[in-house]
């Protein structure tokens, strides 16, 4: 396995972490988490990918061992441009899940110059209106109360609230995962309920993957959503993934290579 290394990037006075499995001489994906997630959530993953890409698994802000800032989905799109440029990215394929997958959307949809492919695993998108500013406050009120609740728990309690409430997940999840919820700040509640699809769809222009799971298993993005997005830009092409619901990439991790793994590989 090729070695690790991590650092940070400047993005217009927030500190940005990364970790990154190989430099150069491949082409680069760059990787950006879910609420509450942390970039080495992505480890699984990076793994996978790791022999064929120069892999970049991104801390969003308020996350991980990026700095606390206040900052809407515009911001997180911004510090996911700045890792690219910082790092002199060419054009890498980017990947995001949940927050992370509204996130790099945006930047595909501000950036085109920045992104060459794009994968989204269920964005927070949803068939009807935005959230009402008024269920996004109160959204956000009940978000910053479940993270102050690990302040008072021990990593076995929060291993054991994992399995519960993720008892398909394979072990190797775990760890990461306990430990991004050990590193989350109350602020990262504050973009919540601001990210649309309606604003953004049109305005990309790269070939996309919307991989999209089960509503009545936790998932977001519904087969007729993701129809409907696949029909509004001829750039995105959906695939449901059987057996899943929000969580895709680990809850059905082979399935999800694969699919993820053809369409990087395409041309």
């Amino acid at each position: 396995m090729t070695a690790w290394t991590e650092g940070d990037v400047d993005a217009r006075g927030v500190r940005i972490h990364f970790h990154r499995i190989g430099s150069g001489g491949r082409p680069a994906v760059v990787l950006a988490h879910g609420f509450s997630d942390n970039g080495l959530c992505w480890s699984r993953t990076a793994q996978a990918l790791e022999a064929d890409y120069d892999v970049v698994m991104i801390d969003a802000r308020n996350h991980g061992g990026s700095a606390t800032a206040t900052g809407d989905l515009s911001d997180l799109a911004a510090d996911v441009a700045a890792i690219i440029v910082g790092l002199e990215l060419d054009r890498p394929a980017v990947i995001g899940h949940s927050m992370g997958a509204a996130t790099v959307a945006e930047l595909a949809a501000t950036r085109p110059d920045l992104v060459s492919r794009l994968v989204l695993e269920d964005p927070p998108w949803r068939d009807g209106p935005d959230e009402e500013a008024a269920s996004a406050r109160l959204r956000r009120d009940e978000v910053r109360a479940y993270l102050r609740s690990f302040a008072g728990m021990t990593d076995v309690e929060i291993m054991e609230l994992g399995h519960r409430q993720h008892p398909d997940w394979n072990d190797i999840e775990f760890p990461a995962w306990i430990a991004a919820k050990r590193q989350v700040r109350e602020q990262a509640a504050d973009g919540l309920g601001l990210a649309g699809w309606s604003g953004v769809i049109d305005l990309i222009q790269c070939p996309t993957l919307l991989v999209h799971g089960d509503p009545d298993r936790g998932g977001i993005v519904t087969a007729a959503l993701a129809r409907r997005l696949a029909d509004a830009n001829d750039r995105i092409t959906a695939h449901e993934i059987e057996g899943t619901g929000h969580n895709i990439r680990r809850e059905n991790f082979d399935h999800y290579i694969e699919v993820v793994g053809e369409f990087l590989r395409s041309t």
